[in-house]
């Protein structure tokens, strides 16, 4: 019955895979923590005239805002969002608004370097799941495609910029 559903989903719409970079802004007690981040996603999706439904699946690893070499605490954040789409009825670049839920998880790694000894830094880990949300702004021009995103997830606030590209599929 499921493969019949998504045989009849995928004959009435368009199927794409969007695949990109970004680069993220950490805010309030994250941003006093962490400088930037940076990483990549990929969101598979489809497309009902100008709604579209995708998972993002997107990784980002912050750096520390203090880089000294004895004390490194780099974070890595995954989520895997849910995101609902709108696309305005424009020719040729289309503007967009989405809204995204779903986890985040988040790890931490502490990494401490001895003075005395720098070939054996120690290093621990902690992680976290949280629930997110995130609202986007952005632009699809063919395949091209420029966004930014705001997520929220527990004590976790950055503002990304993603720069990717669609590989479309027509059913």
């Amino acid at each position: 019955m499921l493969a019949g559903l998504m045989l009849c989903l995928t004959s009435f719409s368009q199927v794409r895979v969007g695949i990109g970079l970004q680069g993220a802004l950490p805010q309030s007690d994250f941003g006093d923590a962490y400088q930037f981040g940076g990483g990549a996603y990929l969101e598979p999706k489809v497309s009902f005239n100008n709604v579209e439904v995708a998972l993002n699946l997107g990784g980002m690893l912050f750096l520390p805002e203090s880089l000294e070499l004895g004390d490194l605490d780099p974070a890595l954040i995954v989520n895997t969002t849910v995101v609902g789409y709108y696309f305005l009825s424009t020719p040729g670049v289309k503007p967009y608004f989405g809204i995204g839920l779903g986890p985040y998880f988040t790890t931490i790694y502490s990494i401490e370097v001895n003075p005395s000894d720098p070939a054996n830094p120690e290093s621990h880990k902690s992680k976290s799941t949280e629930f997110g949300f995130m609202p986007k702004i952005g632009i699809n021009a063919g395949s091209f495609d420029l966004g930014v995103s705001y997520h929220l997830a527990g004590d976790i606030k950055f503002l990304a910029v993603n720069l990717g590209f669609n590989i479309r599929k027509r059913a």
